[in-house]
């Protein structure tokens, strides 16, 4: 798994809360691209991963471990965020990534609470 990014704090003067964020999800090879651009801030984090296999990346010094599988059409998978050495966290995320019309839907839970993303296809 490799993570390239321009690790962006949430102060950053050029990050406002109506920024549109791009994420673009995609298969190379054997790898897949979760990709999130945020242009406006000058700001591109991809995070690449193989299905089956877990891997391990940072973002702005807080670090994870993620999992990801192709089930029944749907990528689905767990990311463990373990936070800093100053600030631990342990905090797990299950994620499921489906098709649904011209969108993609991202459920996300943690700590019993759940929430649906939706993004709109490009072709």
């Amino acid at each position: 798994m490799g993570m390239r990014s321009a690790d962006i704090p949430l102060s950053h003067p050029h990050l406002k809360h109506n920024n549109r964020v791009w994420v673009n999800t995609y298969k190379k090879g054997d790898e897949y691209h979760h990709k999130i651009i945020i242009k406006e801030a000058g700001y591109t984090n991809d995070v690449v991963f193989k299905l089956g296999q877990e891997s391990a990346g940072s973002h702005n010094g807080s670090s994870f471990s993620l999992k990801y599988e192709d089930k029944d059409g749907a990528l689905v998978g767990t990311v463990h965020r373990t936070g800093t050495k100053e600030q631990p966290l342990d905090k797990t995320i299950n994620n499921v990534f489906k098709l649904e019309g011209d969108h993609l839907v991202m459920t996300s839970t943690i700590d019993g609470v759940t929430m649906k993303r939706y993004y709109k296809t490009r072709t």
